[in-house]
């Protein structure tokens, strides 16, 4: 649920800053699934999920797509995920790297 609520999160944010080509990347393969497929239920979780897709098929979007990233594959977004759990508020990097995680981003580029 808590990855879930971080995409629409996320995905608000991004649209709001004037991207219109997003890759929103998973690391749990059931939220994939849901994503992928376009599943929704009546269960608190479906509601969120209802919630994303709502949200993305009003906006004026060229592109997007889910995928799915083992947490190995994805070691930038799971610190950051860790790192929000002591910061008070809401946080956006657009221009900037943070600190904690420019090594990762930094040994990624490396190794494309």
């Amino acid at each position: 649920m808590g990855e879930a609520m971080a995409v629409r999160s996320g995905l608000k944010t991004t649209i709001e800053a004037g991207f219109r080509q997003l890759i929103v990347e998973v690391d749990n393969l059931g939220l994939f699934y849901a994503l992928s497929k376009k599943k929704m239920d009546l269960t608190a979780y479906g509601l969120l999920l209802k919630d994303i897709f709502l949200f993305l098929f009003s906006m004026s979007l060229g592109v997007f797509c889910f995928n799915f990233v083992r947490r190995s594959g994805n070691l930038a977004a799971h610190i950051l995920a860790k790192k929000s759990l002591s910061v008070d508020g809401f946080r956006v990097w657009l221009e900037e790297i943070p600190v904690e995680i420019q090594q990762v981003v930094q040994d990624g580029f490396i190794n494309e």
